[in-house]
Protein backbone atom coordinates (compact mmCIF):
# COMPACT_ATOMS: atom_id res chain seq x y z
CA UNK A 1 0.00 0.00 0.00
CA UNK A 2 1.27 3.06 -0.49
CA UNK A 3 0.40 6.49 0.83
CA UNK A 4 1.02 10.18 -0.22
CA UNK A 5 1.12 12.05 3.25
CA UNK A 6 3.31 14.70 1.46
CA UNK A 7 0.48 15.05 -1.50
CA UNK A 8 -1.30 17.89 0.60
CA UNK A 9 1.56 20.21 1.72
CA UNK A 10 5.20 20.30 1.23
CA UNK A 11 6.92 19.38 4.15
CA UNK A 12 5.04 16.02 4.56
CA UNK A 13 5.89 13.43 7.01
CA UNK A 14 8.69 13.78 8.77
CA UNK A 15 10.62 10.62 8.63
CA UNK A 16 10.99 8.69 12.65
CA UNK A 17 14.65 9.11 13.69
CA UNK A 18 16.95 7.12 13.96
CA UNK A 19 14.98 5.38 10.62
CA UNK A 20 16.57 8.55 8.75
CA UNK A 21 19.43 9.54 10.34
CA UNK A 22 19.90 12.81 13.16
CA UNK A 23 18.08 15.08 10.34
CA UNK A 24 14.49 15.40 10.23
CA UNK A 25 13.75 14.34 6.38
CA UNK A 26 9.65 15.28 4.88
CA UNK A 27 8.67 11.37 3.34
CA UNK A 28 6.56 12.58 1.06
CA UNK A 29 5.84 8.45 0.13
CA UNK A 30 5.08 5.96 2.59
CA UNK A 31 5.25 2.20 0.74
CA UNK A 32 3.73 -0.41 3.08
CA UNK A 33 4.24 -3.87 2.37
CA UNK A 34 4.32 -7.29 4.08
CA UNK A 35 7.90 -8.62 4.83
CA UNK A 36 6.76 -11.95 3.34
CA UNK A 37 6.59 -10.65 -0.01
CA UNK A 38 10.21 -10.03 -0.41
CA UNK A 39 10.70 -14.08 0.43
CA UNK A 40 13.05 -13.40 3.64
CA UNK A 41 10.35 -14.31 5.64
CA UNK A 42 8.39 -17.78 5.00
CA UNK A 43 4.83 -17.77 4.75
CA UNK A 44 3.03 -18.93 7.99
CA UNK A 45 2.13 -22.60 7.13
CA UNK A 46 -1.87 -23.38 9.53
CA UNK A 47 -3.96 -26.07 9.44
CA UNK A 48 -7.22 -27.12 11.07
CA UNK A 49 -8.00 -30.91 10.67
CA UNK A 50 -11.51 -31.78 11.58
CA UNK A 51 -13.14 -35.38 11.77
CA UNK A 52 -16.56 -36.64 12.19
CA UNK A 53 -18.55 -39.27 12.76
CA UNK A 54 -22.48 -39.45 12.07
CA UNK A 55 -25.70 -41.19 12.52
CA UNK A 56 -29.05 -40.49 11.07
CA UNK A 57 -32.09 -42.43 10.78
CA UNK A 58 -36.02 -42.03 10.44
CA UNK A 59 -38.27 -43.77 11.93
CA UNK A 60 -42.36 -44.00 10.36
CA UNK A 61 -44.82 -44.80 12.78
CA UNK A 62 -48.74 -44.15 11.84
CA UNK A 63 -49.25 -40.64 11.36
CA UNK A 64 -45.73 -39.59 12.56
CA UNK A 65 -42.57 -39.49 10.89
CA UNK A 66 -39.02 -38.45 13.27
CA UNK A 67 -35.90 -37.79 11.91
CA UNK A 68 -33.28 -38.71 14.68
CA UNK A 69 -29.57 -38.02 14.16
CA UNK A 70 -26.20 -36.98 16.23
CA UNK A 71 -22.88 -36.12 15.21
CA UNK A 72 -19.79 -36.35 17.37
CA UNK A 73 -16.52 -34.12 15.66
CA UNK A 74 -12.64 -34.08 16.33
CA UNK A 75 -11.26 -31.17 15.95
CA UNK A 76 -7.41 -30.19 16.00
CA UNK A 77 -5.96 -26.70 15.03
CA UNK A 78 -1.79 -26.60 14.19
CA UNK A 79 0.02 -23.93 14.30
CA UNK A 80 3.48 -22.89 13.42
CA UNK A 81 6.61 -21.56 15.20
CA UNK A 82 7.01 -24.36 18.11
CA UNK A 83 8.51 -27.65 19.12
CA UNK A 84 8.23 -29.95 22.29
CA UNK A 85 10.35 -29.95 25.38
CA UNK A 86 9.87 -30.56 28.83
CA UNK A 87 9.43 -27.17 30.12
CA UNK A 88 6.25 -25.14 32.16
CA UNK A 89 5.30 -24.85 28.98
CA UNK A 90 6.01 -27.81 26.82
CA UNK A 91 7.27 -26.14 24.39
CA UNK A 92 9.87 -23.67 22.86
CA UNK A 93 10.13 -20.95 20.13
CA UNK A 94 11.38 -22.86 16.76
CA UNK A 95 10.12 -20.83 13.33
CA UNK A 96 8.86 -22.64 11.23
CA UNK A 97 7.74 -25.96 13.22
CA UNK A 98 4.59 -27.25 12.88
CA UNK A 99 2.72 -27.59 16.46
CA UNK A 100 -0.45 -28.69 17.74
CA UNK A 101 -1.72 -25.64 19.27
CA UNK A 102 -5.69 -26.61 20.04
CA UNK A 103 -7.61 -29.91 20.53
CA UNK A 104 -11.25 -30.15 20.86
CA UNK A 105 -11.86 -33.83 21.69
CA UNK A 106 -14.37 -36.10 20.91
CA UNK A 107 -17.03 -36.00 23.04
CA UNK A 108 -16.71 -32.08 23.07
CA UNK A 109 -18.42 -31.95 19.69
CA UNK A 110 -21.63 -34.49 20.26
CA UNK A 111 -24.44 -32.70 18.10
CA UNK A 112 -27.62 -34.36 18.55
CA UNK A 113 -30.78 -33.59 16.62
CA UNK A 114 -34.15 -34.70 16.97
CA UNK A 115 -37.06 -33.73 14.41
CA UNK A 116 -40.80 -35.05 14.22
CA UNK A 117 -43.61 -34.41 11.85
CA UNK A 118 -47.25 -35.11 12.65
CA UNK A 119 -49.54 -35.78 9.08
CA UNK A 120 -52.95 -35.50 11.53
CA UNK A 121 -55.26 -36.23 8.91
CA UNK A 122 -52.80 -37.54 6.31
CA UNK A 123 -51.41 -34.21 4.61
CA UNK A 124 -51.37 -31.37 6.87
CA UNK A 125 -48.69 -31.58 9.38
CA UNK A 126 -47.33 -30.13 12.83
CA UNK A 127 -43.60 -30.13 13.23
CA UNK A 128 -40.67 -29.51 15.32
CA UNK A 129 -37.09 -30.17 15.74
CA UNK A 130 -34.18 -30.00 18.79
CA UNK A 131 -30.67 -29.37 17.75
CA UNK A 132 -27.38 -28.27 18.88
CA UNK A 133 -24.68 -27.14 15.96
CA UNK A 134 -21.18 -26.31 17.17
CA UNK A 135 -19.54 -24.50 13.74
CA UNK A 136 -16.07 -25.63 12.91
CA UNK A 137 -14.56 -22.33 11.70
CA UNK A 138 -12.14 -20.66 13.22
CA UNK A 139 -8.94 -18.71 12.41
CA UNK A 140 -6.88 -18.82 15.34
CA UNK A 141 -4.63 -21.53 13.68
CA UNK A 142 -3.58 -18.38 12.01
CA UNK A 143 -4.47 -16.10 13.73
CA UNK A 144 -2.18 -17.78 17.66
CA UNK A 145 0.53 -18.96 15.67
CA UNK A 146 3.57 -18.52 17.64
CA UNK A 147 5.55 -17.65 14.05
CA UNK A 148 3.12 -14.57 13.84
CA UNK A 149 5.79 -12.58 15.48
CA UNK A 150 8.08 -13.50 12.33
CA UNK A 151 5.56 -11.45 10.06
CA UNK A 152 6.39 -7.56 9.88
CA UNK A 153 5.04 -5.03 7.79
CA UNK A 154 7.81 -3.05 6.85
CA UNK A 155 7.58 0.94 6.30
CA UNK A 156 9.42 2.62 3.82
CA UNK A 157 10.11 6.08 3.57
CA UNK A 158 10.76 8.06 -0.02
CA UNK A 159 11.40 11.70 -0.56
CA UNK A 160 9.34 13.89 -3.03
CA UNK A 161 11.61 12.49 -5.84
CA UNK A 162 11.25 8.82 -5.29
CA UNK A 163 14.74 8.59 -3.27
CA UNK A 164 14.58 5.77 -0.95
CA UNK A 165 15.25 7.70 2.95
CA UNK A 166 14.48 5.03 5.16
CA UNK A 167 12.53 1.49 6.39
CA UNK A 168 11.44 0.64 9.28
CA UNK A 169 10.09 -2.50 10.07
CA UNK A 170 7.04 -3.04 12.37
CA UNK A 171 6.29 -6.30 14.37
CA UNK A 172 3.14 -8.27 13.86
CA UNK A 173 1.17 -9.57 16.49
CA UNK A 174 3.07 -12.88 18.50
CA UNK A 175 1.76 -16.42 19.67
CA UNK A 176 -1.08 -16.32 21.43
CA UNK A 177 -1.81 -19.31 24.24
CA UNK A 178 -4.89 -21.11 25.03
CA UNK A 179 -7.50 -20.64 27.89
CA UNK A 180 -7.30 -24.59 29.89
CA UNK A 181 -10.59 -25.87 29.73
CA UNK A 182 -11.77 -23.70 26.80
CA UNK A 183 -15.24 -24.64 25.24
CA UNK A 184 -16.07 -24.51 21.63
CA UNK A 185 -18.70 -22.82 20.64
CA UNK A 186 -22.36 -23.58 20.44
CA UNK A 187 -25.61 -23.30 18.71
CA UNK A 188 -28.80 -24.48 19.95
CA UNK A 189 -31.92 -24.51 18.71
CA UNK A 190 -35.76 -24.85 18.36
CA UNK A 191 -38.48 -25.03 16.07
CA UNK A 192 -41.70 -25.44 15.70
CA UNK A 193 -44.22 -25.32 13.08
CA UNK A 194 -47.40 -26.22 10.88
CA UNK A 195 -48.09 -26.42 7.60
CA UNK A 196 -51.59 -26.83 5.77
CA UNK A 197 -53.41 -27.18 2.56
CA UNK A 198 -56.14 -24.92 2.94
CA UNK A 199 -57.91 -25.80 -0.80
CA UNK A 200 -57.03 -27.48 -3.98
CA UNK A 201 -54.78 -23.85 -5.09
CA UNK A 202 -53.89 -22.48 -1.72
CA UNK A 203 -51.64 -23.52 0.95
CA UNK A 204 -49.96 -22.07 3.72
CA UNK A 205 -47.20 -22.43 6.39
CA UNK A 206 -46.78 -20.95 9.98
CA UNK A 207 -43.33 -21.42 12.11
CA UNK A 208 -41.20 -19.98 14.94
CA UNK A 209 -37.57 -20.51 15.63
CA UNK A 210 -35.47 -19.90 19.01
CA UNK A 211 -31.94 -20.08 18.76
CA UNK A 212 -29.36 -19.34 20.91
CA UNK A 213 -25.10 -19.06 20.42
CA UNK A 214 -22.86 -19.34 23.47
CA UNK A 215 -18.89 -20.32 24.36
CA UNK A 216 -18.07 -17.90 21.84
CA UNK A 217 -13.85 -17.91 21.36
CA UNK A 218 -11.61 -14.62 20.75
CA UNK A 219 -8.33 -13.64 21.49
CA UNK A 220 -8.32 -11.01 24.26
CA UNK A 221 -5.93 -8.99 27.07
CA UNK A 222 -5.36 -11.97 29.66
CA UNK A 223 -5.50 -9.60 32.17
CA UNK A 224 -8.97 -7.62 30.44
CA UNK A 225 -10.92 -8.74 33.60
CA UNK A 226 -8.33 -7.20 35.66
CA UNK A 227 -7.47 -4.38 34.45
CA UNK A 228 -9.74 -3.28 32.10
CA UNK A 229 -12.98 -2.04 33.81
CA UNK A 230 -15.16 -4.96 34.28
CA UNK A 231 -18.76 -4.81 36.16
CA UNK A 232 -19.37 -6.67 39.20
CA UNK A 233 -20.08 -10.27 38.39
CA UNK A 234 -16.96 -10.60 36.30
CA UNK A 235 -14.30 -12.82 37.52
CA UNK A 236 -11.38 -10.61 38.77
CA UNK A 237 -8.60 -13.22 37.55
CA UNK A 238 -6.31 -13.84 34.67
CA UNK A 239 -7.57 -16.11 31.71
CA UNK A 240 -4.67 -17.63 31.58
CA UNK A 241 -2.55 -17.69 35.72
CA UNK A 242 1.06 -18.82 34.55
CA UNK A 243 1.06 -17.07 31.15
CA UNK A 244 4.12 -15.08 31.74
CA UNK A 245 5.71 -18.62 32.67
CA UNK A 246 4.74 -19.91 29.68
CA UNK A 247 5.55 -16.91 27.39
CA UNK A 248 9.07 -16.48 29.61
CA UNK A 249 9.56 -20.36 28.99
CA UNK A 250 9.02 -20.28 25.14
CA UNK A 251 10.95 -17.46 25.04
CA UNK A 252 8.58 -15.13 23.30
CA UNK A 253 4.55 -14.42 23.36
CA UNK A 254 2.06 -12.45 23.40
CA UNK A 255 0.16 -11.16 26.50
CA UNK A 256 -3.23 -12.19 24.46
CA UNK A 257 -4.81 -15.46 25.27
CA UNK A 258 -7.39 -17.34 23.21
CA UNK A 259 -10.55 -17.46 25.78
CA UNK A 260 -13.98 -18.12 26.40
CA UNK A 261 -15.78 -14.68 26.61
CA UNK A 262 -17.09 -14.89 30.09
CA UNK A 263 -21.32 -14.21 29.23
CA UNK A 264 -20.69 -14.04 25.43
CA UNK A 265 -23.99 -14.77 23.52
CA UNK A 266 -26.65 -13.96 20.82
CA UNK A 267 -30.33 -14.77 20.49
CA UNK A 268 -32.28 -15.11 17.50
CA UNK A 269 -35.99 -14.91 17.75
CA UNK A 270 -38.53 -15.96 14.34
CA UNK A 271 -41.85 -15.65 13.48
CA UNK A 272 -42.64 -16.61 9.91
CA UNK A 273 -45.97 -17.05 7.45
CA UNK A 274 -45.67 -18.36 4.28
CA UNK A 275 -48.69 -18.96 1.50
CA UNK A 276 -48.91 -19.73 -2.00
CA UNK A 277 -51.72 -19.70 -4.33
CA UNK A 278 -51.29 -21.51 -7.78
CA UNK A 279 -53.75 -20.86 -10.59
CA UNK A 280 -54.69 -22.25 -13.92
CA UNK A 281 -52.27 -19.16 -15.11
CA UNK A 282 -50.67 -17.88 -12.40
CA UNK A 283 -48.04 -18.47 -9.08
CA UNK A 284 -48.02 -16.24 -6.27
CA UNK A 285 -46.38 -16.94 -3.09
CA UNK A 286 -45.56 -14.56 -0.45
CA UNK A 287 -43.80 -14.11 3.52
CA UNK A 288 -43.78 -12.40 6.28
CA UNK A 289 -40.97 -12.92 9.01
CA UNK A 290 -40.74 -11.05 12.17
CA UNK A 291 -37.67 -11.81 13.87
CA UNK A 292 -35.22 -10.16 16.77
CA UNK A 293 -31.11 -10.77 16.45
CA UNK A 294 -29.33 -9.82 19.79
CA UNK A 295 -26.63 -10.27 22.36
CA UNK A 296 -23.77 -8.90 23.43
CA UNK A 297 -21.02 -10.86 20.44
CA UNK A 298 -21.82 -8.92 17.05
CA UNK A 299 -19.28 -10.88 14.79
CA UNK A 300 -20.82 -9.34 11.38
CA UNK A 301 -19.59 -5.67 13.36
CA UNK A 302 -16.31 -7.01 13.98
CA UNK A 303 -14.47 -5.17 11.03
CA UNK A 304 -14.25 -1.45 9.72
CA UNK A 305 -15.39 -0.12 6.85
CA UNK A 306 -17.24 -3.35 5.45
CA UNK A 307 -21.22 -4.65 5.23
CA UNK A 308 -20.08 -7.46 7.30
CA UNK A 309 -16.40 -9.35 8.30
CA UNK A 310 -16.93 -12.04 5.41
CA UNK A 311 -16.18 -14.71 7.74
CA UNK A 312 -12.12 -13.47 7.80
CA UNK A 313 -11.72 -13.15 11.74
CA UNK A 314 -13.62 -16.20 13.20
CA UNK A 315 -12.15 -16.47 17.21
CA UNK A 316 -9.76 -13.51 15.93
CA UNK A 317 -11.22 -10.25 15.14
CA UNK A 318 -10.99 -7.13 17.13
CA UNK A 319 -13.91 -8.04 19.55
CA UNK A 320 -12.50 -7.62 23.43
CA UNK A 321 -9.03 -6.26 21.80
CA UNK A 322 -7.98 -4.04 24.78
CA UNK A 323 -10.36 -1.74 26.26
CA UNK A 324 -13.31 -0.30 24.62
CA UNK A 325 -14.19 -3.19 23.14
CA UNK A 326 -14.71 -5.54 25.73
CA UNK A 327 -18.26 -7.24 26.19
CA UNK A 328 -19.16 -4.85 29.08
CA UNK A 329 -18.64 -1.68 26.88
CA UNK A 330 -21.80 -1.11 25.62
CA UNK A 331 -21.58 -4.28 23.37
CA UNK A 332 -25.65 -5.64 24.89
CA UNK A 333 -28.26 -4.43 22.04
CA UNK A 334 -29.81 -4.91 18.74
CA UNK A 335 -26.77 -6.30 16.82
CA UNK A 336 -26.18 -5.58 12.90
CA UNK A 337 -27.82 -8.48 12.31
CA UNK A 338 -31.23 -7.87 12.85
CA UNK A 339 -33.54 -7.14 10.47
CA UNK A 340 -37.18 -6.82 12.52
CA UNK A 341 -39.37 -6.92 9.52
CA UNK A 342 -39.02 -9.09 6.14
CA UNK A 343 -41.60 -8.84 3.61
CA UNK A 344 -41.56 -10.92 0.23
CA UNK A 345 -43.65 -11.25 -2.59
CA UNK A 346 -43.18 -13.28 -6.02
CA UNK A 347 -45.80 -14.02 -8.59
CA UNK A 348 -45.34 -15.19 -12.45
CA UNK A 349 -48.05 -15.36 -14.62
CA UNK A 350 -48.21 -17.57 -18.00
CA UNK A 351 -49.19 -15.53 -21.36
CA UNK A 352 -51.14 -17.40 -23.65
CA UNK A 353 -48.04 -16.58 -26.19
CA UNK A 354 -46.02 -18.65 -24.51
CA UNK A 355 -44.37 -16.09 -22.52
CA UNK A 356 -44.53 -15.26 -18.69
CA UNK A 357 -44.03 -12.60 -17.13
CA UNK A 358 -42.74 -12.02 -13.18
CA UNK A 359 -41.88 -9.69 -10.20
CA UNK A 360 -40.00 -9.91 -7.19
CA UNK A 361 -40.94 -7.62 -4.09
CA UNK A 362 -38.88 -7.44 -0.85
CA UNK A 363 -39.09 -4.92 1.92
CA UNK A 364 -36.68 -4.96 5.03
CA UNK A 365 -36.25 -3.43 8.24
CA UNK A 366 -32.84 -1.07 8.45
CA UNK A 367 -30.16 -2.17 9.91
CA UNK A 368 -28.69 -0.86 13.68
CA UNK A 369 -25.80 0.57 14.57
CA UNK A 370 -24.69 2.76 16.86
CA UNK A 371 -21.51 5.39 17.40
CA UNK A 372 -18.47 4.24 17.98
CA UNK A 373 -15.69 6.59 19.78
CA UNK A 374 -12.43 5.83 21.73
CA UNK A 375 -12.87 9.23 24.26
CA UNK A 376 -14.78 7.70 26.59
CA UNK A 377 -11.85 4.80 27.08
CA UNK A 378 -8.97 7.43 26.83
CA UNK A 379 -8.06 6.42 30.41
CA UNK A 380 -7.42 2.78 29.71
CA UNK A 381 -6.14 2.65 26.36
CA UNK A 382 -3.34 5.37 24.17
CA UNK A 383 -4.67 3.96 21.19
CA UNK A 384 -6.81 6.36 18.92
CA UNK A 385 -8.83 3.65 17.02
CA UNK A 386 -12.58 4.22 17.43
CA UNK A 387 -13.53 1.19 15.20
CA UNK A 388 -15.44 -1.06 17.60
CA UNK A 389 -15.15 0.87 20.59
CA UNK A 390 -18.97 1.34 20.94
CA UNK A 391 -19.89 4.83 22.79
CA UNK A 392 -23.58 3.87 23.40
CA UNK A 393 -25.57 0.76 23.30
CA UNK A 394 -25.59 -1.50 20.38
CA UNK A 395 -28.24 -0.85 17.94
CA UNK A 396 -29.37 2.17 19.39
CA UNK A 397 -29.81 3.18 15.97
CA UNK A 398 -30.92 1.91 12.91
CA UNK A 399 -30.65 2.57 8.79
CA UNK A 400 -33.78 3.42 6.53
CA UNK A 401 -35.79 0.22 5.43
CA UNK A 402 -35.22 -1.22 1.95
CA UNK A 403 -37.46 -1.84 -0.45
CA UNK A 404 -36.90 -3.27 -3.88
CA UNK A 405 -38.83 -4.35 -6.79
CA UNK A 406 -37.22 -6.74 -10.12
CA UNK A 407 -39.43 -7.42 -12.73
CA UNK A 408 -38.70 -10.21 -15.43
CA UNK A 409 -40.32 -11.02 -18.96
CA UNK A 410 -39.18 -14.39 -20.90
CA UNK A 411 -40.46 -15.22 -24.17
CA UNK A 412 -39.96 -18.96 -26.03
CA UNK A 413 -40.07 -19.68 -29.70
CA UNK A 414 -40.35 -23.62 -30.21
CA UNK A 415 -37.69 -24.86 -33.04
CA UNK A 416 -37.32 -28.23 -34.93
CA UNK A 417 -35.88 -30.78 -33.51
CA UNK A 418 -37.47 -30.38 -29.87
CA UNK A 419 -34.82 -26.91 -29.45
CA UNK A 420 -36.06 -23.80 -28.00
CA UNK A 421 -35.01 -20.03 -28.30
CA UNK A 422 -36.14 -18.19 -25.33
CA UNK A 423 -35.52 -14.32 -24.85
CA UNK A 424 -35.70 -13.09 -21.46
CA UNK A 425 -35.89 -9.15 -20.41
CA UNK A 426 -35.08 -8.43 -16.77
CA UNK A 427 -35.21 -5.19 -14.97
CA UNK A 428 -33.64 -4.81 -11.14
CA UNK A 429 -34.26 -2.54 -9.01
CA UNK A 430 -37.46 -0.89 -11.00
CA UNK A 431 -38.17 1.43 -8.43
CA UNK A 432 -34.58 2.69 -8.47
CA UNK A 433 -34.32 2.91 -4.30
CA UNK A 434 -30.89 3.56 -3.80
CA UNK A 435 -31.35 3.23 0.27
CA UNK A 436 -28.13 3.62 1.52
CA UNK A 437 -26.45 1.65 4.25
CA UNK A 438 -23.38 0.50 6.60
CA UNK A 439 -22.95 3.82 8.16
CA UNK A 440 -20.29 5.50 9.44
CA UNK A 441 -20.25 5.29 12.87
CA UNK A 442 -17.10 6.64 14.10
CA UNK A 443 -17.70 9.87 16.05
CA UNK A 444 -14.16 11.79 15.37
CA UNK A 445 -14.07 10.50 12.08
CA UNK A 446 -18.21 12.32 11.69
CA UNK A 447 -16.59 15.36 13.40
CA UNK A 448 -18.68 17.94 15.32
CA UNK A 449 -20.79 20.80 15.07
CA UNK A 450 -22.56 23.18 16.88
CA UNK A 451 -25.62 22.91 16.82
CA UNK A 452 -27.00 24.94 14.28
CA UNK A 453 -27.51 22.09 11.95
CA UNK A 454 -30.33 19.57 12.12
CA UNK A 455 -28.52 17.14 10.50
CA UNK A 456 -26.47 16.59 13.85
CA UNK A 457 -27.19 13.78 16.74
CA UNK A 458 -26.01 14.29 20.30
CA UNK A 459 -22.68 13.64 21.52
CA UNK A 460 -23.10 10.60 23.72
CA UNK A 461 -23.24 11.13 27.67
CA UNK A 462 -20.32 8.22 27.85
CA UNK A 463 -17.98 10.63 26.79
CA UNK A 464 -16.54 12.68 29.30
CA UNK A 465 -16.63 16.25 29.26
CA UNK A 466 -13.19 16.38 29.74
CA UNK A 467 -12.50 14.71 26.63
CA UNK A 468 -14.95 16.83 24.66
CA UNK A 469 -12.85 20.03 26.96
CA UNK A 470 -9.31 18.63 24.63
CA UNK A 471 -11.34 19.18 21.64
CA UNK A 472 -12.39 22.35 22.23
CA UNK A 473 -16.37 20.91 22.15
CA UNK A 474 -18.96 22.18 24.97
CA UNK A 475 -21.78 19.25 25.28
CA UNK A 476 -24.43 22.11 25.31
CA UNK A 477 -23.45 24.02 22.49
CA UNK A 478 -22.42 21.29 20.20
CA UNK A 479 -23.33 17.66 18.88
CA UNK A 480 -21.78 14.91 16.35
CA UNK A 481 -22.45 15.15 12.70
CA UNK A 482 -25.17 12.70 11.30
CA UNK A 483 -23.96 9.27 10.54
CA UNK A 484 -23.91 9.06 7.04
CA UNK A 485 -24.28 5.54 4.43
CA UNK A 486 -20.99 4.33 2.83
CA UNK A 487 -22.63 1.74 0.78
CA UNK A 488 -25.76 2.18 -1.48
CA UNK A 489 -28.08 -0.33 -3.14
CA UNK A 490 -27.46 -0.92 -6.80
CA UNK A 491 -29.12 1.15 -9.28
CA UNK A 492 -31.51 0.35 -11.10
CA UNK A 493 -30.43 -2.38 -13.95
CA UNK A 494 -31.38 -3.31 -17.53
CA UNK A 495 -30.69 -7.37 -18.46
CA UNK A 496 -31.79 -8.71 -21.87
CA UNK A 497 -30.63 -12.39 -22.82
CA UNK A 498 -30.90 -14.93 -25.21
CA UNK A 499 -30.60 -18.83 -25.01
CA UNK A 500 -30.91 -21.76 -26.79
CA UNK A 501 -32.72 -24.78 -24.96
CA UNK A 502 -31.78 -28.42 -25.85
Amino acid sequence: MISIPGGSGASGTLCPKPICGPADVPAFFIAAFSQQSTGIVPVIHSEFHSQNFELNDTIRWQNWSFNLGVMDSNDVLYGQGLKKTDNVAGYIASPGTKYKMHEWTWGQGIQPRLGATWAYNGSDTVFASLARYMPPANSDARAASWDRNLVRTINAYFDATGNLIGVQPNASSNGKWWQQGIEPPEIKELMLGTARQLTSTWSARLYGRARKGDHYIEDTNNDARISLNPPPGIPGELYVPNLNQIVGAIGSGSSYVIANLDGAFTKYLEATAESEWRGRNAVIHGSYTWSHYYGNFDQDNSSFNTANDAAIFIGSSNIADGAGRQLWNFKYGNLRGDRRNNVKAYGTYFLPWHATTGAFFVFQSGQPYQLESVLPYRALTGSGSETNRYAEPAGHRKSPSQTNLDWNYTQNFGLPRGLNLQFSVDVFNLLNRQTGYNFETRVQTLGFTQRTDVHTVPIPASIADSELAKLGVNRQTWAVNAPFPKTFLAPRRFQVAARVQF
